[in-house]
């Protein structure tokens, strides 16, 4: 009854003070009406800005509070979805009133985000704009707490409403262990059985709720991982059969004992590998992966050897696990890189945050640990693997070679650039040895490339070899 009365009210705000719409504004909502399709600001493969995302520029501009709240009852979904995004570019106070009646139609709205097309209901497109709203290095402070605030509201309304929506999951995330909202997250947790409550309710890590997170047996490992609590240690131990389970290896990490690295040493052996014949990848489904990922997002001093004997064994490790190695044993680190690279293994560099890039980052901060803690091993390094890697790997050794100007590795890029190489490949090995700047290693590297000039004179990587060979005064003709 309560809710009945709130959304009777909410339609009765967005009614009030009712004026009637300028032609000017009935004009553009006709024009966005006709479009049927919601679009963000670049859409296509270009990423151009389209005329209906210029009609919503104009309504923003030129439409009043009153009447974009009237075009809230339009009986299109497009214009009551840029109506709303219009009322956010003001501030409009009443912005949680909006997205609860969103919530309570469940209307839907066809979007175009880049190439994406996709059907999506309104209170989604309110809320993910705001949500982009928020960053606080690109808005003014003002605006970047308005949208925070607005998130904040709509992540309470979304965890109290009586159905659970999609967005629920995004809610649940966000809320970190908020006391406003426990009584809610454990009904949704422990009696809606909802998977995304349950690792919110952990996060509060309240004894009482102990028991009744054992009783979903293997489902609770998720929610372990976030309160691993001496309580829950041999209910853990009992799941034997479930080792090579990635939120089971999470779990018991979690604890960051000497205990758990003893249990997590014993059930290494068992560990699969993903035998990998790539360079660098992201994660696979390989039970090593999954071990590696949880002694690293839970790395301690517990587990530092187990980090090192997964890099020895496996060739697996991350940007994290990589940093604090060096950061807290750079000699023994370094002994361990050392060994590693000087093998003929396929190296199986790992991206678990969600900091995308940090997969090219491991490379050169192994090296830089070697040059500064096991100095007489790295010309061998840098010669053994410019012999066997390519692409990225390769690359990175060059630039490593290049920087640190390595003449002593010429004889090894020449014989390098003999042998049948990627466009790329042979790019960044002529561009390091040029760098050498020994005329006689000029010479033969442009003897070289006329003997395969079809394997590198193709499409973009001909303008960067002819600039390359400007800088260093050669002709190739």
């Amino acid at each position: 009854m309560k809710q009945a009365i709130i959304i009777i009210l909410t339609t009765l705000s967005f009614q009030g003070s009712a004026q009637k719409l300028r032609p000017e504004i009935k004009d553009l909502a006709q024009r966005i009406q006709d479009r049927q399709l919601l679009d963000s600001e670049y859409t296509g493969k270009g990423g151009d800005t389209s005329d209906r995302y210029y009609n919503y520029l104009q309504l923003s501009s030129k439409a009043n509070t009153d009447e974009l709240v009237q075009l809230l009852q339009h009986r299109a979904a497009v214009v009551k979805g840029y109506a709303s995004w219009a009322l956010l570019d003001k501030k409009y106070p009443k912005l949680g009133d909006i997205f609860t009646k969103f919530l309570e139609n469940g209307e839907t709205v066809l979007t175009q985000s880049g190439c994406t097309l996709s059907q999506d209901e309104l209170a989604s497109v309110l809320y993910y704009r705001v949500f982009y709203r928020y960053s606080p290095e690109e808005v003014p402070k003002n605006d970047s707490l308005f949208f925070q605030t607005q998130i904040i509201q709509f992540d309470s309304i979304l965890i109290n409403h009586k159905k659970e929506n999609s967005l629920l999951s995004t809610a649940l995330q966000h809320n970190n262990g908020n006391p406003k909202h426990y009584n809610r997250i454990r009904q949704l947790a422990f009696n809606n059985k909802n998977s995304d409550a349950l690792q919110a309710l952990a996060i509060y890590q309240r004894k009482e709720d102990i028991e009744a997170f054992k009783k979903f047996g293997e489902d609770a490992f998720a929610s372990i991982a976030l309160f691993p609590d001496d309580e829950f240690w041999d209910f853990l131990l009992s799941f034997k059969e479930h080792r090579q389970s990635d939120h089971y290896l999470m779990a018991l990490a979690a604890f960051r004992s000497k205990k758990s690295a003893e249990v997590l040493s014993e059930t290494l052996p068992e560990m699969k590998d993903s035998n990998a014949d790539y360079v660098i990848s992201g994660i696979n489904d390989s039970s090593i992966e999954n071990f590696s990922k949880a002694i690293s997002k839970n790395y301690c001093i517990h587990y530092q050897d187990l980090i090192l004997k997964v890099w020895e064994q496996y060739k697996v490790i991350d940007h994290n696990a990589t940093t604090k190695l060096i950061q807290d044993i750079p000699e023994k680190a370094a002994t361990s890189f050392s060994a590693v690279l000087l093998s003929d293994k396929a190296l199986n560099f790992v991206e678990y945050d969600p900091d995308i890039g940090t997969i090219h980052k491991i490379l050169p901060k192994m090296l830089e640990c070697i040059k500064t803690c096991q100095k007489s091993e790295l010309l061998m390094i840098c010669e053994q693997n410019i012999r066997i890697r390519r692409n990225i790997i390769l690359e990175q050794f060059l630039e490593f070679v290049k920087d640190n100007h390595l003449t002593e590795t010429s004889d090894e890029i020449l014989n390098k650039l003999q042998q049948e190489n990627l466009p790329h490949d042979i790019f960044y090995l002529t561009e390091t040895i040029l760098s050498f700047n020994i005329p006689e290693n000029n010479e033969k590297v442009i003897a070289l490339l006329k003997t395969k000039r079809k394997d590198w004179d193709i499409d973009h990587l001909s303008e960067r070899f002819s600039k390359l060979f400007q800088t260093y005064g050669l002709k190739i003709d």
